[in-house]
């Protein structure tokens, strides 16, 4: 879909020259991110330099993650997935750890979670992290 917002943004620009235009998009899985800016040839601006980033060092290390951990935690963020009926089927929370480290953690009850996590703003607040061994997989829970 981004290539139809490139064709239209062209398209606009040979007909308004002045304008600039900022057209961006995502992969598949939001993984990836685009950004470009557009403007016709002849409003280029003079600081323009045609260079592509695409990886910018932001000074900041990459969080070690915990693959089997328990304890407390706090929502870092979280995604919830929907059936085609719209009710919760699973919920992703991404963790911090009290030691600073990171974990990825299911809800058990995904519906239950759904509710409790639009209580109020789930970011930050704290809840209970474990192993389950013969699930083989951490669950968490709101407090």
């Amino acid at each position: 879909y981004v290539m139809h917002s490139l064709a239209t943004a062209v398209a606009r620009l040979r007909e308004r020259k002045d304008e600039r235009i900022m057209i961006t998009g995502v992969g598949m899985a939001n993984t990836k991110h685009a950004a470009t800016l557009l403007s016709h040839a002849s409003n280029v601006p003079a600081s323009a330099s045609g260079k592509t980033e695409y990886r910018v060092p932001t000074g900041a290390h990459a969080l070690n993650v915990q693959e089997r951990a328990s304890g407390e935690a706090k929502i870092a963020s979280y995604t919830i997935e929907y059936d085609r009926d719209g009710a919760a089927s699973n919920v992703i929370y991404i963790l911090d750890l009290e030691n600073g480290d990171r974990a990825i953690a299911n809800a058990r009850d995904s519906v239950d979670a759904e509710v409790r996590l639009f209580e109020a703003e789930p970011i930050g607040r704290s809840g209970h992290l474990v192993w389950d061994d013969a699930d083989d997989r951490q669950y968490f829970e709101l407090s």
